[in-house]
């Protein structure tokens, strides 16, 4: 049944942030958190965007494998973790495409339930948190959502604000809201 006409969201975005520590308060005064337990609940419904929220049964990344886009990032994550000797760099590849075939998982069960026409706005950000790879967020989500089996198109992409890199690189990187239309 298509009921929905809009969505307006801001999904977490792949970066080594665990928004769960931002909200805890918030979710224990609601009552959806009462112990770690319901806590890491709560984590492993969300997507994959951190080091810290990848667990093992994780397997959306199988969603996107084949996608050459996704797979250039997470190849070229994996060939600069060769020479890294910590812990979390090493699941740097998983984490983007566990985070890109969750999206393209949300985005499937959204084309199901949005009306023809329907519009849905994301407001995501490029990302170079990951041993400075660039990661064209909204580029990608666009194209996920066109592939044919999800059905939308994309009606446009505003450039919300332009940030300055946090690594002292000097680059920039884009917040963007992708318009996507329902076909």
């Amino acid at each position: 049944i298509s009921t929905i006409d809009y969505v307006i969201t801001s999904p977490p975005y792949p970066t080594e942030k665990d928004y769960t520590r931002n909200t805890r308060l918030e979710l224990v005064y609601l009552g959806f958190v009462h112990d770690r337990r319901s806590l890491r609940r709560i984590k492993q419904q969300m997507i994959r965007s951190h080091s810290k929220g990848i667990y093992k049964s994780d397997s959306d990344g199988a969603l996107v494998a084949d996608i050459p886009y996704i797979k250039v990032i997470a190849d070229e994550l994996r060939e600069k973790i060769k020479t890294k000797t910590y812990g979390f760099a090493k699941l740097y590849p998983r984490i983007i495409e566990e985070y890109f075939g969750g999206m393209y998982r949300h985005l499937l069960a959204l084309s199901r339930v949005i009306r023809p026409g329907g519009k849905a706005a994301y407001v995501v950000g490029e990302q170079r948190t990951y041993l400075q790879t660039f990661t064209p967020t909204g580029t990608i989500l666009a194209r996920l959502a066109e592939r044919p089996e999800v059905g939308f198109r994309t009606d446009d992409v505003l450039v919300w604000r332009v940030r300055q890199g946090t690594t002292g690189s000097g680059d920039t990187i884009k917040e963007e809201i992708v318009i996507l239309e329902k076909v």
